[in-house]
């Protein structure tokens, strides 16, 4: 994938049999990006190598001095000009962007080419020894910038004007003909060389992000399963709490509804009459603890969602009730829920265990930021859907962590007291019966959760 190529992704989804609209993106796609950016890195790490060119071309003067016999301050001159310009190159190449750096890489390579081009004339010509380096400039550029196919083919434009000006002083037709097949040969062979390490590049790259990609998800999968298993155990046990519990609870009915049937049966007695009193709380207090045990059985429900009609009512009251067991009489509650709500698709136990995750969370929020507040719940009807919304005055949800809220793993409770999969579980549940929840913060303090189910 090119770094100026967009993938071609179809507009829409399309009926069976529909021609397909396919639209391409003016947008470069995150590989893309992200190839061009490790090109550029690379390219930066080898400055090294500007340098080191800049170093022979310097080095050659003791040997310009023993080929000629002399001192030559021409070329003295082009050697450090050459050189100067390989430094810039060095000097340049971290500061700049992609466009200017591939614009110096090509022009270092002709500094190069020109360099060697203006030796051999001052010392012979053709039959410099310093010319046939001109047959190995591109070569080497093609090894030292690979990946590059436009670099590449300046350099070998550059490389081929250069010789061309050498041949040229030599007089001879044939000369500047056959230096011109081979430089063309040079150069193109430098071009498809770079272009096939860069596809290969990006095959590299492709295979790399297709590899972290399916990494993540089986390590979402994982704790997706791992998650489901505990909530499954959980769910056994408070079942079989709830089973345990519901016989000694019928006792407790029963001898409480005996002892005011016999205090009942002593108008005249004072003393009865508080006993009514203390068997009439009793026997409420026994109704609360009853409709809880429903609860925790409608909590410990397993299996995939069953959508069907249901009353709004029918799970916001139990998920309100364990919620304020949780809370105390540390959070106030504040609910909202006009009488004539439509029923809702949906399954009654799966939205149990949502609303008591969202509420629950309401009211951690505020326990880690140690502070009294509010909870607020919510209901509405708006474009054939019924909105819940659960609200607090906490410290709200920082940035980072609100983009990414319903991603398996990110949890903003202190460790051991997290697993950051609650609310991916709230989003599975609300999927798999045809709702949505999104988390947004409240301006001044709090969070708020949106649950959007479809009417019945």
């Amino acid at each position: 994938m090119a770094a100026a190529t967009s993938p071609v992704l179809p507009s829409a989804p399309l009926a069976s049999g529909t021609p397909q609209v396919v639209r391409r993106s003016a947008e470069p796609s995150a590989l893309a990006v992200f190839e061009a950016e490790e090109r550029l890195r690379r390219l930066r790490e080898r400055r090294w190598m500007w340098s080191f060119g800049a170093v022979c071309i310097v080095a050659f003067i003791p040997i310009d001095w023993l080929t000629t016999g002399a001192l030559v301050p021409q070329l003295v001159l082009v050697r450090v000009l050459g050189a100067a310009v390989l430094i810039g190159v060095h000097v340049s190449s971290p500061r700049v962007d992609a466009a200017v750096l591939h614009a110096l890489l090509v022009a270092g390579g002709c500094a190069i080419s020109a360099t060697f081009a203006v030796v051999s004339l001052l010392t012979g010509g053709i039959a410099s020894p310093y010319a046939s380096i001109l047959y190995a400039i591109p070569l080497a550029y093609g090894l030292l910038v690979p990946a590059e196919p436009r670099v590449a083919l300046g350099v070998g434009i550059g490389n081929a004007l250069a010789g061309a000006m050498v041949h040229v002083s030599a007089g001879t037709f044939a000369s500047l003909v056959t230096w011109t097949g081979i430089s063309a040969c040079l150069a193109g062979f430098v071009f498809v060389f770079a272009r096939h390490e860069r596809a290969s590049l990006q095959r590299q790259f492709g295979r790399a992000v297709e590899h972290g990609r399916l990494t993540n998800l089986l390590d979402e999968s994982e704790k997706r399963r791992k998650a489901s298993e505990r909530f499954a155990m959980l769910g056994q046990i408070s079942a079989s709490v709830a089973h345990e519990i519901k016989n000694p609870l019928a006792v407790l009915k029963a001898n409480v509804g005996f002892l005011w049937e016999a205090a009942a049966g002593r108008p005249d007695d004072p003393a009865a009459s508080e006993q009514r009193e203390a068997a009439a709380d009793s026997v409420e207090a026994l109704q609360r603890i009853e409709a809880i045990v429903g609860d925790l059985r409608s909590v410990a429900r397993e299996g995939l969602a069953s959508v069907r009609p249901v009353q709004v009512e029918a799970f916001l009251e139990p998920a309100l009730r364990i919620a304020r067991l949780r809370a105390g009489d540390r959070v106030r509650f504040e609910v909202d829920i006009p009488p004539d709500l439509p029923d809702v698709a949906a399954d009654e136990g799966r939205m149990v265990q949502v609303m008591v995750n969202l509420l629950v969370n309401a009211v951690e929020a505020l326990d880690e930021a140690h502070r009294r507040g509010r909870v607020r719940l919510e209901a509405s009807t708006a474009d054939g859907t019924v909105l819940l919304s659960v609200e607090d005055d906490g410290p709200g949800i920082p940035a980072p962590v609100l983009e990414g809220i319903f991603t398996a793993g990110l949890t903003t409770k202190p460790l051991g007291k997290g697993t950051g999969l609650g609310l991916i579980l709230c989003r599975e549940y609300l999927t798999q019966m045809g709702g949505t929840i999104r988390a947004v913060n409240v301006e001044g303090s709090g969070a708020r959760f949106q649950v959007v189910l479809a009417r019945a």
